[in-house]
């Protein structure tokens, strides 16, 4: 459970972090609206302050929606290989999610947002987990491991349905 919590935690963490830089475009767009300087400033301002309020609101939407799978739906198992990918300036975490049972062959390949704990073990070979799939798009949300929560990245093409490759 204290896995869980610290997973929790860190994903919050990031949540954080992405409202801070909605309220600092916030803050830069109403300087450039209040210097009164040239029209592309001003509307450059009201893009920034747009975009702060749009991200403020899609953030903290994410996070309640993510939360509330995790709380609210069965999990199913599933096995799970990690791919960790470092480049010079940022190291992005893939899942790929397989479940094989008599009549169902499904398979996923999900961004990850970072996690709180050592994904050495999950990049060596496959691992049972447990995931929880969003009802609303029958994709998965939240993926819950021995070590912890792994959070499933929004946007297009973060989750890639691989049914039918193998």
């Amino acid at each position: 459970m204290d896995n869980e919590r610290s997973s929790v935690k860190k994903f919050s963490q990031y949540v954080l972090l992405g409202q801070l830089f909605s309220v600092g475009l916030l803050i830069l767009g109403f300087i450039f609206i209040l210097e009164k300087q040239a029209a592309v400033l001003q509307a450059t301002g009201g893009l920034f302050i747009l975009l702060g309020i749009v991200f403020v609101f899609t953030i903290n939407r994410r996070k309640q929606r993510l939360l509330w799978i995790y709380k609210t739906t069965s999990p199913i198992s599933m096995e799970m290989k990690l791919e960790k990918r470092e480049d010079s300036d940022s190291t992005s975490y893939f899942a790929y999610l397989t479940r094989e049972d008599e009549n169902i062959h499904e398979g996923w390949k999900t961004g990850l947002y970072a996690p709180s704990f050592d994904t050495q073990p999950f990049l060596e070979n496959g691992n049972q987990v447990q995931v929880f799939i969003d009802p609303k798009n029958n994709n998965p949300a939240v993926i819950k491991t021995r070590q912890g929560l792994l959070w499933v990245m929004a946007g297009s093409g973060a989750v890639q349905n691989l049914q039918g490759t193998r």
